[in-house]
């Protein structure tokens, strides 16, 4: 069998949220979730694999959903992944489509900044509430496994789980932008996914129906011509030249890698980066073949590693970009039919004993939110953590202020530094406006099918969360309990007549100024909004008159429908 290198295996990229990455790739590409399994070397992180029907290799193209910052552009990455189609004229007017077709978010074109004080990550309320043993377990608990289905329900990592809620009808979504430019003599359609990540289609007769094949890819470089050294140390041959861009073509097949000259200084990774891309090899023997070939031209070359559906070496060209070579076999069917592919969760064997815990900080594909639901009666308060916390961080909060109400607690999908918070932040302080505007609409979608009054309870972020929803969404809470909040962005024109909001702010509080508390409270006044503000003797941690103060809100909410009812 030939050692030469085949073609593209695969391409490996960090993205945003998962579920945004998942509805994008599946959605809007149409291509097939081909296997859900964890990053081999950080456990607490998807590996996504999609590609064609049985998830051949060449086909690939996968992702580590960290769902932190985007990554930064610049050279010694891999900047654009290309697929040949059949019908590059049906593509633009699907990418074009607002009409449902297409689930993909707007792309980022441009952040607005607003400015936010930096959330403490330690100071949750979880760890300050007056009786946090006072909570008995008819009422709730942080350990949904030990529980009755009549208690807490926690979403499972299984979507077909019958415990599960049903993902509300996405919303009708908006155009994906794509410009086009000619290279080579060829049209290209150039677009990013949600998180930034470059993406290109060309025409191509011999393309399938549906996306498949990854065509080639383009190498961003200073100084292109070591690595194309490289390029050609590994078989690859020129083909032509089009100004700062050079076109090496992998015998064989109709793969291509450009490398294109640019001055822009070397990039960090973040979302919407390429980590590193995969060229085939046909099988081990090949594989050890090109391990001693590219040892005795001077590259440091991992060992090999098994990766289950293929085994791989690595190393780092000389313009900084990761390569990898990868086996065809044994392949995406070893472990799954082709009918089950990509519906379950499949770990390697060293992390199967620690399914249970991998699996609890995994969020769902399938819907935007991972959360803990616990029976009861009366309004549903809709609970939102601050920055470092979880679903299970306000349970103990939520129980003391309304206890017997049923409860909805989330878990932030979006993450900074590996805490979890509700929308990004451009730097510590500032607001991601732009992410703030799609958060919103996300959460709107998501607790609308929740029937009945529904009354927001956040802390620090979730609260910053809870008042931008209600003022980008009114109708998706009745009430907000708002704990140290602030305004940190510019809210449009609504009508809030009929809602009602308290606010505590600390009077010593060095996170969140009491003047930015006091401009969210005048701000919601303005727009009909009925207003408890309260000022209480303490910094960013809740006190036992945070609490005292909520549940009066409450009780006299509820005495008021019982009067008017």
């Amino acid at each position: 069998m030939s050692k030469n290198i085949l073609g593209i295996h695969h391409i490996t990229a960090v993205s945003g949220p998962a579920h945004e990455n998942y509805r994008f790739y599946t959605e809007t590409l149409g291509l097939r979730l081909v296997k859900r399994t964890v990053n081999f070397d950080d456990p607490g992180v998807y590996h996504l694999y999609y590609g064609d029907d049985t998830g051949a290799p060449g086909t690939l193209m996968t992702f580590f959903p960290y769902g932190g910052p985007a990554g930064d552009k610049g050279s010694g990455q891999v900047v654009a992944s290309s697929y040949p189609v059949r019908n590059l004229d049906f593509w633009k007017k699907k990418l074009s489509a607002s009409d449902g077709t297409s689930s993909a978010e707007l792309l980022a074109q441009g952040t607005t900044a607003s400015q936010e004080p930096t959330e403490a990550q330690s100071a949750t309320p979880s760890q300050v509430t007056t009786k946090p043993q006072d909570t008995t377990p008819s009422q709730v608990t942080t350990k949904p496994q030990d529980t009755t289905p009549s208690q807490v329900t926690t979403n499972p990592q299984d979507p077909t789980e019958a415990q599960r809620t049903t993902n509300p009808q996405s919303p009708t979504t908006p155009q994906v932008p794509f410009r086009t430019e000619t290279r080579f003599g060829t049209e290209y359609v150039i677009f990013e996914d949600p998180h930034g990540m470059t993406l290109e289609l060309y025409q191509s007769d011999s393309a399938p129906e549906s996306l498949g094949p990854i065509g080639g890819a383009t190498l961003k470089l200073q100084n292109p011509e070591k690595t194309e050294q490289l390029l050609t140390l590994l078989g690859l041959e020129i083909e032509d030249r089009d100004g700062a861009r050079t076109r090496y073509r992998i015998p064989g097949s109709q793969d291509y890698l450009d490398t294109l000259k640019s001055t822009e200084p070397r990039a960090r990774g973040g979302a919407g980066t390429v980590h590193h891309i995969a060229l085939r090899v046909a099988d081990d023997e090949s594989q050890a073949f090109w391990r001693e070939k590219l040892i005795r031209a001077g590259y440091q070359v991992s060992p090999v590693m098994d990766r289950n559906y293929f085994h791989s070496i690595y190393f780092r060209g000389p313009g900084g970009v990761l390569f990898e070579l990868a086996t065809d076999p044994p392949g995406m069917l070893i472990d799954e039919s082709p009918e089950e592919l990509g519906k379950t969760l499949l770990l390697p064997p060293q992390y199967e004993p620690h399914r249970k815990q991998i699996e609890s900080m995994l969020d769902p594909l399938e819907e935007a939110y991972s959360f803990t639901e616990v029976a009861g009666d009366g309004a549903l308060i809709v609970a939102l953590h601050g920055t470092g916390g979880d679903e299970f961080d306000l349970l103990n909060l939520v129980s003391e202020i309304a206890p017997g109400n049923p409860v909805l607690s989330l878990r932030g999908n979006v993450k900074e530094g590996g805490a979890r918070r509700f929308f990004r932040r451009l730097k510590p302080g500032v607001f991601d406006e732009q992410d703030l505007q799609k958060r919103t609409a996300e959460l709107a979608q998501f607790i609308k099918s929740k029937p009945g009054r529904r009354v927001a309870l956040g802390y620090s972020n979730g609260a910053n969360m809870a008042a931008a929803t209600l003022l980008e969404y009114p109708e998706t809470f009745d009430q907000a309990i708002l704990f140290r909040p602030m305004l940190g962005w510019e809210p449009g024109q609504v009508d809030l007549t009929g809602k009602r909001v308290f606010i505590t702010i600390g009077k010593d509080d060095r996170i969140v100024s009491p003047e930015a508390g006091v401009r969210l409270a005048e701000v919601l006044r303005e727009r009909g909004a009925e207003v408890q503000l309260h000022r209480v003797s303490a910094g960013h941690n809740l006190t036992a008159e945070d609490i005292e103060l909520a549940q009066s809100f409450l009780n006299s909410a509820e005495k008021r429908l019982k009067t008017t009812a």
